[in-house]
């Protein structure tokens, strides 16, 4: 099929040696090779903020945060520094969400939220984003006191960001190694899970922590599942021939 081998063609080039290559039905019935820059998280915002943050501090935080005076340290510093952040937790009171928004909108802080929910979709959400971000993982459940982050050493640090509502996409580099290793380590988790629900929740954070993919959007036709696995067959093929040589 000419139309899968075009579209293949330039996916692999998009997509580079590292890249993963994910194949959806598109909505308008045209073919579409989309290249999505960074690692991206499906993840609930609490600030409703669609923006691209330059050079954000990024504290991870796998707990909740229940009263102001425990992350008064940190909002203190962000205001004298004038750092953007964007917060990744477990959850947070209604008095703290409130003390954001305000100083948002005072523009004394520039604070973004984002929760992960305690479901078994986003159990490890909030290690990968520490792990792509640089960010230390800070768990009150292993003894982690959210008082005694240190603002010098805990935050990780991005280039930009992509902030929406439902996602947010973390750049990073293509090659960077502790993204690779945590790539390789997913993946061998992967190949060795026989339980379906653990597969489909570690193909999920595979996706997300993918930095560099490529999304080719076939049409909704009659030809879709014949042209989907022409494409999922000859990307077998390759990474056969890449990890084993040809005879």
């Amino acid at each position: 099929d000419d139309l899968a081998k075009d579209a293949l063609k330039e996916a692999l080039l998009l997509s580079g040696f590292n890249g993963k290559i994910l194949i959806e039905k598109s909505k308008d019935q045209r073919c579409v090779v989309q290249q999505i820059l960074g690692c991206t998280f499906q993840l609930n915002q609490l600030t409703k903020k669609k923006e691209i943050i330059h050079n954000p501090k990024i504290l991870v935080i796998d707990g909740m945060i229940e009263s102001v005076s425990e992350i008064h340290h940190i909002f203190s510093w962000l205001n004298e520094s004038k750092h953007s952040a964007v917060l990744f937790v477990r959850s947070l009171s209604d008095d703290v969400l409130n003390t954001i928004n305000v100083n948002n909108a005072r523009k004394t802080l520039d604070v973004i939220v984002y929760r992960a929910n305690f479901d078994i979709e986003h159990a490890n959400t909030l290690v990968d984003v520490a792990t792509v971000s640089g960010a230390r993982f800070i768990s009150t459940l292993t003894g982690d006191l959210i008082s005694s982050i240190d603002v010098n050493s805990d935050f990780g640090n991005l280039d930009k960001i992509y902030v929406d509502t439902n996602s947010v996409t973390l750049t990073t580099r293509s090659n960077n190694p502790v993204v690779l290793q945590h790539l390789s380590t997913l993946r061998k988790n992967r190949d060795s899970e026989t339980l379906e629900i653990k597969q489909r929740v570690l193909d999920a954070r595979i996706k997300s922590v993918t930095p560099a993919q490529v999304v080719l959007k076939l049409p909704d036709d009659i030809f879709f599942v014949q042209r989907s696995q022409q494409i999922d067959y000859t990307l077998r093929a390759i990474k056969s021939a890449v990890d084993w040589g040809i005879k």
